[in-house]
């Protein structure tokens, strides 16, 4: 209940005309790495029993700042599946390769999240195992942002590339 008196009536707006651009596959890349960072790091922050879930997050948020540097070099969406697919290695190589500010080799940390994410995807469909090996949470995250400032970077800065290319 409130002390405020009930207004009634119309009101008649006029906007300009808006126009809206689909977002091309580098910024979908990193908007949806971004997101899935942030919820890695609230886990990170909040030191659950299990890391698991934090990891996951955090290994798709590098897959999608990884696959968005690549597209900013002239990759199409379709070439980021195959033969790289979910491998944060070879994404990392590719990367790396192509000139990135990051290291030549993938971290640690990258390796020890591949062996959740990739084929034959552990960290998803674990199958007689009896634990995981995840990497500090902290380090990941702190080290992923790093990255994915440099994928956004990249992105704003590739104006040449299409909306939905």
């Amino acid at each position: 209940m409130s002390d405020l008196p009930e207004i009634t009536g119309s009101v008649a707006i006029t906007l300009a005309a808006v126009t809206s651009v689909p977002p091309s596959d580098g910024q979908s890349l990193v908007l949806t790495a971004r997101q899935l960072w942030h919820g890695a790091q609230v886990l990170a922050e909040s030191k659950i029993a299990t890391p698991l879930p934090g990891s996951l997050l955090v290994a798709q948020a590098l897959e999608g700042a990884l696959k968005a540097l690549l597209w900013t070099t002239g990759r199409v969406a379709s070439e980021l599946k195959s033969p790289l697919g979910h491998d944060l290695e070879a994404l990392w190589s590719a990367a790396a390769q192509s000139g990135f500010a990051i290291s030549k080799l993938p971290p640690a940390w990258c390796v020890c999240l591949n062996s959740l994410h990739a084929p034959p995807f552990h960290g998803r469909y674990p199958r007689g195992l009896n634990g995981f090996a995840t990497p500090n949470a902290e380090q990941a995250v702190s080290d992923i942002d790093k990255v994915l400032a440099i994928a956004e970077d990249a992105v704003k800065n590739a104006p040449w590339r299409e909306p939905g290319a």
